[in-house]
Parts: structure tokens; C-alpha cells; sequence
């Protein structure tokens, strides 16, 4: 996967210097098949693209059952839940098949699953 492709040809940037702290930052996440990446409560704490593969968000209610909250299959679409950076993810996020995830992590936030160097190179949203 060539990350340059990502970022000028589905989000048409052409800045070099953008580009260049795009490719220093994003970590490319490779995910199995039946993988939940992302679980429900869990804080929001990277941002997630898709390159390749299906993402299906889904809520357990409190029976059990599950129900299907959307699904990601489009090149560069957001392969995140539908709430804000540094908030509760109100869904499980599950791949359907092999995925891959171009993904940013967020500096500040601690979140399960990944090694601590990998959010070392995130990027602070911070304007201050």
C-alpha cells in the first residue's frame, strides 16, 4: 500500500511538507478477519482509514443481541465509530474480512491493543 496514493488521490492533498508528516505519523494496521479493533466505551483515540476490506459497526443491547450500526467499504472512508475524538466509541468496531487501516493515533490518549511506541508518533490536536 502506497500511503502517498491515499492521501493525494482519495483526499487530493499535494502540500509536500503535509505529506511528508503524513507519512512520518500514520502507522499502517493490518487486521485479521473477525477482529474487533475498537470496542464499545472505548475511547476514540486514533483516527482510522480504510484502505482495504469491510468494517461493521455494531451495539449489543442488553439482551444479548446484536444490531448493526453501519458499514465501512469505500477506499479512505473513516473506519471510525460515529462520536468525537477523545469520546466513548457508542459501537464495536469489527472487520469482515482482512482489513487494512491506515491509522493516526492520537498523542494523550492511552487505548489498548497497540504498543506505547506506536502513539508516540501521533499528533497532538491541540490549537494552543
Amino acid at each position: 500500500m502506497e500511503l502517498l496514493e491515499l492521501f493525494q488521490g482519495v483526499y487530493h492533498i499535494d502540500n509536500p511538507a503535509v505529506l511528508r508528516r503524513l507519512r512520518d505519523t500514520v502507522q499502517v494496521c493490518r487486521l485479521k478477519k473477525g477482529e474487533v479493533y475498537l470496542h464499545e466505551g472505548e475511547r476514540q483515540s486514533r483516527v482510522m482509514l480504510l484502505w482495504s476490506g469491510i468494517v461493521r459497526g455494531y451495539y449489543t443491547d442488553v439482551n444479548g443481541s446484536e444490531h448493526t450500526d453501519c458499514f465501512c467499504a469505500r477506499r479512505g472512508a473513516p473506519a471510525m465509530p460515529p462520536c468525537g475524538l477523545y469520546d466513548p466509541s457508542p459501537i464495536n468496531l469489527m472487520t469482515l474480512n482482512t482489513a487494512c487501516v491506515p491509522t493516526i493515533w492520537l498523542v494523550g490518549v492511552t487505548s489498548g491493543g497497540y504498543p506505547a511506541s506506536s502513539r508516540t508518533r501521533g499528533i497532538s490536536l491541540s490549537t494552543s
